[in-house]
């Protein structure tokens, strides 16, 4: 008999951590089929290791312990990395915060390495409940307080300075949708500002990535840093740092790639005061990470390594020299050619390459098929405007 068609004996094979383990790789299809079946107390067993199945790469600390308990998927879609939960601890100093969202606790739970005493507020009962008793196995010595309100009512009746009020704002609205501006997030922070600031003078506000950096700094006011965080090219978050009244803001870019972190830090002010330089191609192509063009850091990455920009509105460098602890993609340029299917298979005769556009009145779709090249390869193909407005191929390789 397949075990894993009786309930019971796949929870108790569940609760032995060895067999878990072969027990989520294996059986995934199974554990969904059971969990269709609806069969009352140990469908929620099965939804659970489900649940704990979804965040294993992603929270490590969470799947490692088998005390937790998984609020419903949708918490755990919107809940941080612990990656970018450790880089926002790494921005607190001092020994009590308060988290106006608390949500899952992933951020809360990285903050509590650092501080001793939090208060945390969170309007939905059941995810109070469920994270309370998550944070308490992870720090049964803590000074925690758990408070079951919305953001704004809490701020009313608070009075308790600490040392940093943290918020990440629900991003969806009644009715589930993605909202796409700071004053349609809740709680909206802009309105809250004179009171968060009558309890803390540092406040951490954490947006999606989607939201333009120069309008939420427009709307925030106050901004002394900000941090764009990415993992693996792929921009997961923007952190603003409020400080009343502050003069100067900090901008510093944070990319996780593999075993190495690469950083690059500007300013508003250097960014809008610098001047480019342009260039036609040279030897070497450079685009800089996710984090550093969302950044809108065009001109201050160029200066730190002597480096042209092919346009104002292409976003790729160039260099005659290698830099190779630039932070993002470095290609060495093979050729230039015009956007035609003649010249460039003179390069690539294969017809075979990574199609890439930058700066370029086509889509790649529709320049692949005049082209005639099909995805693969080892060679990248950039189509891009250079400063001269011509529109051209860089044929390159890593």
């Amino acid at each position: 008999m397949d075990a894993f068609t009786d309930l019971n004996i796949a929870t108790r094979l569940a609760q032995m951590e060895p067999t878990r383990q072969a027990f989520f790789a294996k059986n995934k299809s199974e554990l969904e089929h059971l969990l269709l079946q609806k069969k009352g107390i140990e469908k929620k067993s099965i939804e659970q290791l489900l649940l704990r199945l979804q965040i294993k790469d992603k929270l490590p600390l969470w799947y490692q312990s088998q005390k937790i308990y998984y609020p419903p998927s949708i918490h755990l879609q919107q809940a941080s990395s612990w990656i970018t939960a450790q880089y926002k601890a790494s921005l607190f100093q001092g020994t009590s915060f308060i988290d106006l969202t608390l949500g899952m606790g992933i951020d809360t739970c990285a903050l509590l390495q650092k501080a001793h005493k939090a208060i945390v507020i969170e309007p939905n009962i059941d995810l109070l409940k469920t994270t309370q008793h998550n944070l308490q196995v992870f720090y049964p010595d803590k000074e925690l307080k758990f408070v079951h309100a919305s953001a704004d009512t809490f701020l009313k009746q608070h009075k308790e300075s600490v040392d940093l009020i943290y918020v990440d704002p629900s991003r969806r609205n009644e009715k589930g949708q993605k909202t796409v501006f700071l004053n349609d997030y809740d709680p909206q922070i802009a309105v809250l500002l004179e009171d968060l600031f009558s309890i803390s003078k540092r406040i951490l506000v954490k947006t999606s990535p989607m939201l333009d950096i120069s309008q939420a700094m427009s709307e925030l006011s106050h901004v002394s840093e900000v941090h764009v965080v990415a993992i693996e090219n792929e921009c997961k978050e923007v952190l603003y740092v409020l400080q009343k009244n502050a003069q100067h803001t900090k901008i510093k870019t944070i990319h996780f790639i593999k075993d190495k972190e690469q950083v690059f830090e500007s300013s508003k002010q250097l960014e809008h005061e610098l001047k480019l330089s342009y260039s036609m191609p040279q030897q070497f192509l450079y685009e800089p990470n996710s984090a550093i063009l969302k950044a809108g850091l065009f001109k201050s990455i160029a200066p730190q390594w002597a480096l042209h920009k092919l346009h104002q509105h292409t976003h790729l460098y160039t260099s005659d020299h290698r830099w190779d602890d630039f932070p993002g993609r470095i290609f060495k340029i093979k050729a230039v050619c015009k956007a035609n299917k003649k010249d460039l298979l003179h390069f690539i005769p294969e017809a075979r390459a990574n199609l890439c556009i930058r700066n370029f009145p086509s889509d790649i779709q529709t320049l692949k098929k005049k082209l005639g090249i099909q995805d693969g390869g080892k060679q990248y193909l950039f189509a891009c405007t250079l400063h001269t407005q011509e529109k051209v191929i860089l044929v390159c390789e890593k």
